[in-house]
């Protein structure tokens, strides 16, 4: 049973952000402005997911995670030769888990466009190489489907990354952060046990 759920994640996220937000407006600088920017809102779920998931392996008995931000994952040469730009993962877990943290979702270009979904591929490929295990966690999905005939942005992560290792926090059918830290327990399990 893991200690939080999609909505605690969801609502301790909004207070870490609105605290930051406090925060950032005793600066002596600060002239009043409103403070919203995309930087802000993802650095502040990645610290929230990095916090929680440290919380949740201490409950299951693994007292001192080895947890590193901002891994840095090449990606190897293109086909025309140049060295592609490595890919940065949020965290890495007891180097082996990747984990890839979105606020609101995977940003995907056209729907015929397949730039975003070969560099999914190729992190996700890259990673199984190395050893890892690449997730993806997020907030929400901020691209839904308009109707039954619009391109659906969560099927197609989920076809790329695999479905065992996504998850939608804003998902209200499932508890998809209780599906995230097994997946991750589980993980580790498989890793100790070798």
């Amino acid at each position: 049973m893991a200690k939080y759920s999609n909505e605690e994640i969801l609502e301790k996220y909004n207070k870490q952000r609105d605290k930051a937000i406090e925060k950032l407006k005793e600066l002596d600088v600060y002239c009043g402005s409103e403070i919203n920017f995309t930087g802000l809102n993802g650095w502040v779920f990645e610290q929230v997911i990095h916090y929680c998931i440290t919380v949740e392996l201490k409950t299951l008995g693994i007292q001192n995670p080895h947890i590193k931000e901002q891994y840095k994952l090449e990606l190897g040469v293109s086909e025309s030769g140049k060295k592609k730009h490595p890919a940065i993962i949020d965290l890495i877990i007891e180097n082996k888990i990747l984990i890839e943290i979105k606020g609101r979702g995977y940003k995907y270009g056209k729907q015929d466009d397949t730039k975003d979904d070969d560099r999914l591929r190729n992190i996700k490929k890259k990673a199984e190489e190395e050893g890892l295990v690449y997730l993806y966690i997020t907030k929400e999905e901020s691209k839904e489907p308009k109707n039954e005939n619009s391109f659906d942005y969560r099927k197609r992560t989920r076809e790329i990354i695999g479905g065992e290792n996504c998850f939608f926090l804003d998902d209200e059918k499932e508890d998809n952060w209780y599906k995230f830290v097994n997946r991750v327990d589980n993980i580790l399990k498989e890793k100790f046990e070798k």
